[in-house]
């Protein structure tokens, strides 16, 4: 029996693995250590409820403690809580203020007179509505954060308010009929997609006809192998072998803990919800690239009682367009995760200036490489919101959860990978090994490294465009 036979036996006698491969490094990658892909079953995974819990109490204790550090400081309260990720080092005030300004613009057009916040941090969009709004009502797990909001609402606006410290996806008590329930930078800190799913269908339900859930800054997971490669980039690391660069790839990937979120997810997940009537994404408007602006995007939801609308007049979809704020790094990621798949056609290539003041612009489908369809149309044109504007014929729509980077999916895989790693170690200590979890073992001829990136695992390759 050879080694990678050997570790193979062993990783999968382990409680929880369905399923392992054990392939040797490619030849020619002197040193290179070997690969073990492993399948976790469905018994995998401990308690949800109280995983979900953990994770939640570690984001409150993360932000209350960077809410009580920076207690006092003014307005400079919310560009000191972030950090780029890629840089290492607090965002630039104008790239910040940039990206804040635009969000408020978007907000400032829909004049709502009832606002509910979820996740209101320290208030700040409340510069955004305070000339219309009459009723604020903001909701934080963190109390520092709460205590923050609080006094700034008071400060800007002469609005009544209320104000709730619990968890974002808890709407109870909070009332309905708001014009606009606002989620910014809220997503990617739940614990789960099912957490996800209760947010989003109780943030419909509390919205009143002719309002908007706005889901702002939410991070894309079809771009996360970009991402990570921008990163190890940004870092200066160096790599001997395109083997060696990849596994660094895909460790970064399964590292993350955070909830990363599809475009197409929100509509596959809300079609056919009552009162929803339509969904757009939006890339954030600023003249400054970094990772806010490249791998996040805003989210629009429609509300209202009545049907979708059914004319097209004044709208225009364009597809194909290539998003140049992460082509470079979106097109290597897929070189080196996909060598074998077949190349996009050519794609027009997207004005990154603002569009005409009279029009709009929404995706209708977003790819791991960037590219997405829009639709452009004028103000106060009546659209289609129906399957075609919600992406629905665009893509398989039997699995939104597949759309989502789980936490709680990720923390189980995280634990597998440890187990194996161990017990790889055992059956054979001389031989290096590299331990990735994935949904399936590849198939004869296919580059193993694809299964490993969950976001692409039962997507057809006539939908990788």
């Amino acid at each position: 029996m050879t080694d990678c036979e050997t570790i193979g036996a062993a990783v999968c006698s382990i409680g929880g693995v369905a399923e392992c491969a054990t392939v040797p490094a490619p030849a020619g990658d002197g040193g290179a250590p070997a690969t073990c892909y492993v399948v976790a079953g469905e018994n995998a995974g401990g308690d949800v409820a109280s995983d979900e819990r953990a994770q939640k109490e570690n984001w409150r204790r993360v932000y209350d403690n960077v809410y009580e550090s920076i207690r006092g400081s003014g307005a400079e309260i919310d560009r000191k809580v972030w950090r780029s990720s890629l840089a290492g080092h607090a965002f630039d005030d104008d790239q910040l203020r940039s990206i804040f300004e635009a969000r408020c613009a978007v907000l400032a057009k829909c004049r709502p007179q009832r606002v509910l916040d979820v996740g209101c941090g320290t208030a700040a969009f409340i510069d955004a509505v305070k000339d219309t709004c009459a009723y604020y009502c903001g909701t934080d797990f963190s109390e520092s954060a709460i205590d923050a909001a609080r006094k700034r609402v008071a400060a800007a606006s002469r609005a009544e308010s209320a104000f709730f410290v619990r968890e974002a996806e808890d709407f109870d008590g909070l009332g309905s009929g708001y014009d606009m329930v606002l989620v910014n930078s809220v997503i990617q800190h739940l614990p789960s997609e099912a957490a996800l799913r209760r947010l989003l269908t109780a943030a419909v339900a509390a919205c009143a006809d002719d309002g908007i859930v706005f889901v702002g800054d939410v991070r894309n997971s079809w771009l996360q192998a970009a991402y990570e490669l921008e990163a190890l980039r940004s870092r200066g690391t160096s790599f001997a072998t395109q083997h060696e660069l990849r596994n660094r790839l895909l460790t970064g990937v399964e590292r993350e803990e955070e909830m990363l979120v599809a475009p197409q997810y929100f509509p596959l997940t809300l079609h056919g919800v009552s009162r929803v009537r339509g969904i757009s994404a939006r890339l954030v408007e600023s003249p400054y690239l970094n990772e806010l602006t490249q791998f996040r995007y805003d989210v629009t939801i429609e509300v209202g009682a009545s049907g979708n609308p059914a004319s097209g007049r004044g709208a225009t979809i364009v597809e194909g367009i290539a998003n140049a704020r992460v082509a470079q790094w979106a097109e290597e990621a897929r070189s080196l995760l996909r060598p074998k798949a077949p190349l996009p056609p050519p794609a027009i290539e997207w004005n990154a200036g603002k569009p005409e003041a009279a029009s709009r612009t929404c995706w209708l489908r977003c790819d791991e490489l960037g590219t997405f369809d829009a639709m452009t149309y004028r103000d106060g044109a009546t659209v289609p919101t129906d399957d075609v504007l919600l992406g629905i014929d665009r893509i398989d729509a039997s699995a939104p959860a597949d759309l989502v980077r789980d936490p709680m999916i990720v923390a189980n895989r995280r634990a597998i990978v440890r187990k194996a790693k161990a017990a790889a170690r055992i059956a054979a200590p001389s031989l290096a090994v590299d331990v990735f979890a994935v949904d399936r073992i590849p198939r004869d001829g296919e580059d193993p490294a694809f299964a490993a990136l969950r976001t692409m695992t039962k997507r057809s390759e006539a939908q990788v465009r």
